[in-house]
């Protein structure tokens, strides 16, 4: 009798990993009371409070780690989707702006600062970043998805309706939706 080998790698989804963020937000403190400069412990522990859903908490680690390397854009947009949750548009405005100030073809701080604009009402200006983010890459699908989404809820269902297609005909498959002002 032939044995067949499974061929298929075996996948991990995030459905069967399980993280403690409590135990990760103490690791990172007590190697915080060892080096208050360590800026891998402050973006740790801030993601860990993130999905503790401590914001505030969450905002003061990354405002520290920003504090110590104030030219990377990236610590600007994660601090950013933080200030999505408290609902504070003007600040994940002012974030996601000066990590496109530092990294001025970063479509992740396109698109982060579109959201921010979308849900801060401004859907003119969210749909402009938006736009932005497909001139430096037309094959990403989010971009021309948000734009859809915005658009519909402008009354522009046809033109909408085209870009949510476009969107996921390149791939998109909405790791977030935008509904009525609200991110989730």
């Amino acid at each position: 009798m032939e044995t067949k080998l499974n061929t298929k790698p075996n996948r991990i989804s995030d459905k069967d990993i399980s993280v403690d963020y409590e135990l990760v937000k103490e690791i990172c403190s007590n190697a915080l009371s060892d080096n208050p400069n360590d800026i891998e412990a402050f973006l740790m522990r801030a993601e860990a409070r993130f999905y503790l859903k401590e914001y505030f908490g969450a905002v003061e680690d990354y405002d520290s780690a920003i504090a110590l390397n104030p030219d990377n854009a990236d610590y600007y947009c994660n601090r950013s989707i933080v200030k999505y949750w408290l609902e504070d548009y003007r600040g994940a405005i002012e974030d996601t702006t000066m990590a496109i100030q530092l990294q001025p073809d970063s479509i992740h701080a396109y698109s982060k600062r579109g959201i921010a604009y979308y849900l801060s009402g401004n859907f003119s200006k969210a749909l402009a970043d938006f736009n932005k983010c497909i001139q430096l890459d037309p094959l990403l699908g989010m971009p021309w998805f948000c734009k859809g989404v915005i658009k519909v809820q402008m009354g522009k269902k046809k033109a909408g309706n085209a870009d949510l297609q476009h969107g996921k005909d390149l791939g998109y498959r909405g790791g977030f939706m935008l509904y009525a002002g609200k991110w989730q």
